[in-house]
């Protein structure tokens, strides 16, 4: 028993004065305000180009088939063009801009067996219509999200070792924004603007000062480089894909409406697989214009 004459650790009814809550009758009922929601993401959010994504059908000619191979003749998977891109089993149809609220953004690389698995990621919450638009937006698992801000705002840092390609040009797993640190397997660092430029996302080593073959192996010699690159998002859940939220309209009635939808979102994984074909997307094919080994990379 407590010595303390305050400690009330027990229900004493002779010590409280017990007072209910009282909601009148009928009681008060609280709608939510959906327009003031989706005001606050349109005033504070990001706004992204929405991508709508639609099963990869083009050369297919059994249902069910899965091709193997990203290179075979007249099938390749992944093409631009003026009407939509084709990455990874996805037709990426063009939509229009859209706010959106992005939380808990994260960086994660998650080592197995097999080498290094990006679980990056963030929550974004999406603005119920297309900026300046009465046309709802509907977002759906694979959909892809690219920020359209600024690319020196919206940028992530990664790490990559590669080998060195003697053709001049080294692409790495994301298109290039700026590069921190670059160095090669002898403990040789080089600089950007003096050794190297960054050109469309990629490398393209200047003058003969670049890392060359390694002795032993005879192959381009083994770099690291960390480095700055614009992030871009696919869907890869989406919890509340239709909110319905009881509203009040211009009756003083209780009416349904759509509220803003909540997704999650998988970062970029691998840049250096968007492998495209020549003739569709000509900014996207290097040549190895400064040696005889040419060719599209």
């Amino acid at each position: 028993m407590s010595d303390n004459p305050k400690d009330a650790s027990d229900r004493q009814p002779e010590q409280a004065i017990q007072i209910p809550e009282n909601y009148g009758n009928p009681w008060t009922a609280v709608k939510m305000d959906i327009f003031a929601n989706n005001n606050l993401i349109a005033q504070n959010g990001v706004l992204c180009m929405h991508y709508a994504s639609v099963p990869d059908v083009i050369n297919q000619r059994v249902e069910g088939d899965l091709r193997d191979s990203f290179d075979q003749m007249d099938d390749y998977q992944f093409e631009n063009n003026v009407v939509f891109k084709r990455e990874n089993g996805h037709i990426y149809i063009q939509k229009k801009p859209v706010f959106i609220i992005l939380t808990n953004n994260s960086t994660d690389l998650i080592n197995t067996p097999s080498g290094l698995y990006g679980n990056s990621g963030a929550y974004a919450t999406v603005n119920r219509w297309y900026q300046n638009t009465n046309e709802t937006v509907h977002i759906s698992q694979f959909d892809k999200m690219v920020p359209c801000s600024s690319e020196n705002e919206i940028i992530g840092t990664a790490k990559q070792k590669f080998r060195h390609n003697n053709t001049g040009v080294d692409r790495l797993n994301f298109p290039i924004v700026d590069i921190e640190f670059l160095v090669d397997s002898d403990g040789k660092f080089y600089q950007k603007n003096v050794d190297f430029d960054i050109i469309d996302g990629v490398i393209k080593w200047k003058g003969h000062n670049r890392p060359g073959n390694d002795p032993v192996t005879g192959k381009g010699k083994i770099c690291s480089a960390r480095f700055q690159y614009k992030r871009y998002f696919y869907i890869k859940m989406v919890p509340h894909d239709f909110r319905s939220t009881p509203v009040i309209n211009s009756m003083g009635q209780a009416q349904v409406k759509r509220g803003p939808m909540q997704a999650v979102l998988q970062a970029d994984e691998i840049f250096l697989n968007e492998k495209r074909k020549a003739e569709d997307s000509p900014e996207d094919v290097l040549l190895a214009g400064d040696t005889d080994n040419e060719g599209y990379r």
